[in-house]
């Protein structure tokens, strides 16, 4: 059995979650429920929770704030909100889930079975350093992401990736100056956290930043020469969207 807490300001949040979870996920145990940063942190340090259901939105503070007060996180978390927005990409990202209310009973059901499947997965610790790394500079500068390489997190300028390129699980980025390092998540993956930018996924296997292409060649799909000196295949299904991406430049 899980046993989890839930920590949402609004009571009838925290019962109809509760209520969910006892009807529809059987292996999950709620043994705690909190309204603040303050409760949260009692309730976690008191009751040692394998999962935590966490309101982004808390009084004068944030979930994030909450976790960044703890001594260390041993538990995984589902944040819950009603806002959707760039920093569920972050947190979406970096293998932690999240619900948007108001909760849907399928989708709170996939993501329980996530955490439980969760073995082989990034320490939670790392999982999270990466999210609030993220996070923290959403706010600050909008064109910076955190990228996680086998070294570690890497503090990374938007506007000088000029194409991201599938291997195997992992995906290549190449940078300006010539720069490159191999990311730890798949093609998909970085799609999504750049989505709504100037990214365009031309190809299975390529992501492209449209302010680094030079030039396009037409044909059937068409290529794409790239800042880099590179020539990027564009899919035949991906051409007309590429198009538009281009003159909405």
């Amino acid at each position: 059995m899980i046993r989890s807490v839930i920590i949402d300001d609004e009571a009838k949040a925290r019962n109809f979650l509760q209520k969910i979870i006892s009807d529809y996920c059987e292996n999950i145990e709620v043994v705690g429920t909190a309204d603040t940063i303050k409760s949260g942190i009692k309730v976690i340090n008191e009751t040692d929770p394998d999962l935590v259901f966490l309101d982004i939105n808390l009084p004068y503070g944030s979930g994030f704030d909450l976790l960044k007060q703890l001594e260390s996180i041993r538990f995984d978390v589902i944040f819950t909100t009603a806002f959707s927005d760039y920093a569920l990409k972050a947190i979406k990202h970096s293998a932690i889930d999240y619900l948007l209310k108001p909760i849907d009973i399928e989708e709170l059901k996939q993501a329980v079975d996530k955490c439980i499947k969760k073995k082989d997965a990034p320490s939670v610790n790392e999982r999270f350093e990466e999210a609030l790394h993220q996070l923290e500079h959403l706010n600050h500068d909008q064109k910076k992401i955190i990228l996680p390489t086998f070294d570690g997190l890497i503090l990374v300028d938007v506007n000088d990736i000029i194409r991201c390129e599938a291997s195997g699980s992992y995906t290549e980025v190449k940078m300006v100056r010539n720069e490159k390092m191999v990311v730890s998540k798949t093609l998909k993956e970085i799609d999504g956290l750049l989505s709504g930018s100037t990214f365009f996924r031309v190809h299975k296997s390529h992501l492209i930043n449209l302010r680094h292409m030079k030039r396009y060649f037409k044909g059937k799909g068409g290529m794409v020469l790239m800042s880099d000196g590179h020539e990027v295949e564009v899919a035949v299904r991906k051409k007309e969207g590429f198009l538009k991406a281009l003159g909405n430049l």
